[in-house]
């Protein structure tokens, strides 16, 4: 098993996002740093297990909070301990307000890929990020400097309320500043594993927020413009895999490294010990026995009734799992965000069907 690694850095961050899962997780390793024993660790373990590729994905809260040093001793390490000459690829999830030129061009040299968390025009970015005016002109001067020939960079869109009926605002605002790839998450929030009602999108917010954006891009000038949502759609209807883990329905490829070492299923379930699958100094070889692994397995088999017989199952193949979960911890019922996924498909499907009345962007595939 080749595994994907989110490596929470350090679970600090220096905003204070209302809607972040590890604000208001209580667990106490909430403020810890990864060390470097860990880190060497880890890396020398992956590439051990790994066979063909090893993707590690620079998490935190906030990891540049680690300081540029962690991450060349990250880049040395993977070289050291790289017996197997496998492919590594590096990518980092930051908020933008600690890139500087010096990060940049770290990462542009070692061949990371950036992803950016911005959520569109400072009003709305700030809402719920807590951004002032200086720190959003920071992550759009950062995104300036990226805007160059072949790098490797995207922004991640949580989509909240405030994004409803403000589509056009958001979209006005990835063309200004030049932004060309983007994923939209749903705002979900949960208090003590209860889902609050008041703070977290529901299924037909999202699925009117896609439709409409989807709308307003078709219809646009922009041509190159990739939104990780509409292209596994797309895909599906052109006989192709997704590119993303919810399209491969491969969620026990994907792991979550916390700083103490702990190791978990995906991002969403790494703040519940029940989803704790190992530790790094036991290494990678027996996770997949473990018994939240063996769940999880055991979900990507088990799809709620109905899921199977949906005409858009291949594209799908029951969402999700942790928005099954938060629908029901027995992961019997369809997944939170059903309605907005089947919403979406049926629109992007009737927009194919017209061929001609759509730009090139949705025929690149």
């Amino acid at each position: 098993m080749d595994y994907t690694l989110i490596v929470k850095l350090t679970n600090s961050c220096n905003l204070n996002c209302s809607y972040c899962y590890y604000r208001r997780n209580m667990n106490p390793n909430l403020h810890k740093v990864t060390s470097r024993n860990n880190l060497d660790l880890m890396i020398r373990n992956l590439l051990s297990n790994n066979e063909r590729y090893a993707h590690f994905i620079w998490h935190g809260g906030e990891p540049l909070l680690a300081g540029i040093d962690t991450f060349r001793f990250i880049v040395e390490k993977q070289k050291e301990y790289n017996y197997k000459n496998l492919k590594i690829i590096n990518g980092v999830q930051t908020n933008g307000t600690l890139l500087n030129d010096e990060y940049i061009q770290f990462f542009e040299e070692n061949h990371f890929s950036i992803g950016i968390s911005f959520d569109g025009p400072f009003d709305i970015h700030s809402n719920g990020r807590g951004t002032t005016q200086s720190e959003y002109l920071h992550i759009l001067s950062s995104i300036d400097k990226l805007c160059i020939p072949d790098a490797k960079w995207g922004v991640l869109c949580v989509v909240g309320k405030n994004h409803i009926n403000n589509e056009q605002n958001l979209f006005d605002a990835l063309r200004k500043y030049h932004i060309k790839n983007i994923g939209f998450l749903p705002c979900v929030v949960q208090n003590n594993g209860v889902l609050d009602q008041d703070a977290t999108i529901t299924p037909s917010e999202y699925g009117r927020f896609l439709v409409n954006f989807f709308d307003i891009w078709i219809n646009s000038d922009i041509h190159r413009m990739s939104i990780r949502n509409y292209d596994d759609a797309i895909r599906h209807f052109k006989g192709y895999p997704a590119f993303t883990c919810i399209g491969k329905n491969h969620c026990n490829s994907y792991l979550t490294v916390t700083p103490d070492g702990g190791i978990y299923l995906c991002d969403n379930f790494s703040t519940n010990e029940v989803h704790h699958v190992g530790s790094i100094e036991n290494g990678f070889s027996s996770i997949q026995l473990s018994a939240p692994m063996q769940w999880i397995i055991e979900s990507m088999k088990d799809i709620p009734e109905g899921c199977r017989k949906c005409r858009y199952y291949d594209g799908c193949f029951g969402g999700c799992k942790y928005y099954r979960w938060i629908s029901n911890h027995n992961m019997t019922q369809r997944q939170y965000y059903c309605q907005a996924t089947r919403k979406l498909y049926d629109h992007i499907g009737a927009a194919l069907a017209k061929g001609g009345t759509v730009t090139d962007a949705s025929f690149l595939f």
